[in-house]
């Protein structure tokens, strides 16, 4: 059982978290494909019916129910997005987190494997939680705002078409400044460039004190360097590749990953907004911008 798993010390897990369009999508549903014995996947407490076929959507249905996927969901009691939420603003202790974590993930059934990874920027609320699981590790990333900004201005967030934003209710929510207990008074008349950039510094303020925290069990790498093609960021993407493998990569392993990351899967479309970062946010996180290069 996936209860198992996840309390069982000879199995590694590595949970790989971000605000979101940073691959995670590519490493849930590839690192299976590259390298035996480990155990991908994205967003499990996610049906997606494109990716897992009518058969994985029913045994999804019938592992969770409908009970937990949709009813709990939708009252804010199941799924990752709520979990970290409620973790955020401390609603809920650390074992309550681990057990909802677990729950989440029952229909997932046996898994045989040395290496389990899930890749979800859900998780972001429980980082401290995860790394208390025997043998686990949290890989963190970043993204350049002003990239990350107009990847998701694509998408619907924090629009009057996105209806988690409009209804902000139960488990229909989005990360806010109230939602996660740090209320801000701007908020509402923010734009939808100064919402997103509000929830990037938001989470780069917390993986970068959670990696300083904990860097044993934490690492923080950005997006562009372990998703660079070629031998310019090798070192990192060996570092990278280490710590789901266990071991130092050899030349056919680092390879085989340069060969994973050329897909790009849920690749945005569209035309490119331009993205103009607001002065508070380049302000107030200016040193954070200096230290990770993104100028």
């Amino acid at each position: 059982m996936t209860t198992e798993v996840f309390h069982n010390p000879q199995i590694r897990k590595v949970f790989v978290v971000s605000g979101g369009r940073t691959a995670t999508t590519l490493f849930g549903h590839r690192l299976t494909d590259a390298f035996p014995g480990i155990y991908s996947i994205h967003e499990p407490d996610r049906i997606d019916a494109a990716r897992s076929g009518a058969h994985g959507t029913a045994s999804a249905l019938a592992g969770q129910g409908l009970w937990r996927m949709g009813f709990l969901k939708g009252l804010g009691c199941a799924g990752t997005r709520n979990l970290s939420l409620k973790r955020a603003r401390a609603a809920i202790d650390r074992q309550a987190a681990l057990d909802w974590l677990v729950a989440d993930r029952r229909h997932l059934g046996e898994i045989d494997c040395d290496v389990y990874v899930e890749a979800n920027y859900q998780l972001f609320g429980v980082v401290p939680d995860l790394v208390t699981l025997p043998n686990s590790h949290v890989v963190l990333l970043l993204r350049d705002p002003s990239t990350w900004i107009q990847s998701w201005l694509k998408k619907k967030w924090y629009s009057q078409d996105d209806w988690l934003t409009r209804l902000d209710a139960l488990g229909m929510k989005r990360i806010t400044p109230r939602n996660v207990g740090k209320p801000d008074d701007r908020w509402q008349s923010f734009s939808r460039t100064e919402k997103l950039a509000w929830v990037w510094g938001y989470l780069a303020d917390g993986f970068v004190g959670q990696q300083a925290a904990n860097p044993e069990r934490i690492s923080l790498y950005r997006f562009e360097d372990v998703t660079a093609p070629g031998s310019e960021t090798k070192g990192l993407k060996s570092q990278f590749l280490a710590v789901f493998l266990g071991h130092e990569p050899e030349q056919d392993e680092l390879n085989l990953y340069d060969k994973m990351i050329g897909h790009r899967d849920n690749a945005t479309t569209g035309r490119n907004q331009d993205v103009i970062l607001p002065d508070w946010f380049t302000t107030q996180y200016g040193d954070l911008l200096a230290q990770f290069n993104y100028g």
